[in-house]
């Protein structure tokens, strides 16, 4: 059920709880808008028809033509990405507007029009995600990678993990060959990249402050369960990391050589090896070191 400011609207079906880890990601994947009463195929023919009249992106039309089809309780359900559901509720208003909707089809805008404003296609993964149950899994797996390099060093510094954005360790796997159960699975290797990327090069100010305080937590709202937050220093910190990853490609090499110039370490007793391949750090890269040291610095 999604709530408006005066209306209350029913507009998509999350019955779909599965997940299933190290296949294709269906936590982002919401099931089509029930209340328009339109099966996928329908659907299709009806957003065609209406390309005639107004541009209707390509990717919707194929989404709606082709849907993923999944099956729960032994009932197949068709389902669209959170984008294209953004997409489906856009082209309705736009149709409205532009007088292409005949009487009885109006609601479809109406209904529309009432979520748009409240909503947007983040809030709408991020709410697959939860009732999926994907955000409590990955909360739980950096809580775990959290307690077990506190057990094993004794240091409660690493206690903030469980505060590293998502979308942190997204950026993290593009370079490193990991994915979210490796928190679990591989939890001494993870633990020693993080070990060497981020902790041992904090800045001396953002180390104590780390060392003398506690993250903080949200609380659950519209949905959306709550989490432990960084600090604004540490987040800087893995801003800069995250950035610097980008400016890499898929080279560690060059990630590190990188790293060690705008955050060199700090803190060498924290220091874990690692295996890394000699490449040369490509020139056009240079000029950007100035900006991210002073951004780090």
């Amino acid at each position: 059920m999604l709530h408006t400011q005066n209306t209350e609207v029913s507009l998509f079906d999350f019955k779909w709880k599965a997940f299933v880890l190290n296949e294709e990601p269906f936590y982002d994947l919401i099931t089509l808008a029930s209340n328009f009463q339109l099966a996928p195929a329908a659907l299709a023919d009806f957003m065609s028809y209406l390309s005639g009249y107004l541009t209707v992106k390509k990717h919707l039309l194929e989404a709606l033509t082709d849907p993923v089809i999944i099956k729960h309780n032994n009932k197949e359900i068709s389902v669209i990405r959170c984008e294209d559901v953004m997409e489906l509720l856009r082209t309705f208003s736009t149709a409205k507007k532009n007088g292409t909707l005949y009487a009885s089809e109006m609601s479809y805008a109406a209904k529309s029009e009432a979520v748009l404003p409240k909503i947007s296609q983040n809030y709408l993964k991020s709410l697959a995600e939860a009732i999926s149950g994907y955000t409590l899994l990955k909360q739980n797996l950096k809580q775990g990678l959290s307690r077990k390099l506190i057990s094993e060093t004794s240091r409660r510094i690493y206690q903030w993990t469980e505060t590293f954005p998502d979308d942190f360790f997204a950026r993290l796997f593009t370079l490193f060959p990991f994915q979210w159960n490796d928190l679990y699975a591989r939890a001494d290797e993870v633990g020693s990249v993080l070990i060497n990327i981020v902790y041992s090069r904090l800045p001396e100010d953002t180390y104590e402050e780390m060392l003398s305080t506690n993250p903080k937590k949200t609380y659950s709202k519209n949905g959306i369960p709550g989490s432990k937050l960084p600090s604004r220093r540490l987040h800087e910190h893995l801003v800069t990391v995250s950035s610097i990853i980008a400016l890499s490609g898929s080279s560690q090499e060059i990630f590190f050589q990188l790293l060690n110039r705008v955050a060199p370490v700090r803190h060498q007793y924290l220091v874990m090896p690692l295996k890394k391949k000699k490449q040369e750090l490509p020139k056009e890269l240079l000029p950007v070191l100035d900006i991210l040291k002073t951004s780090f610095n």
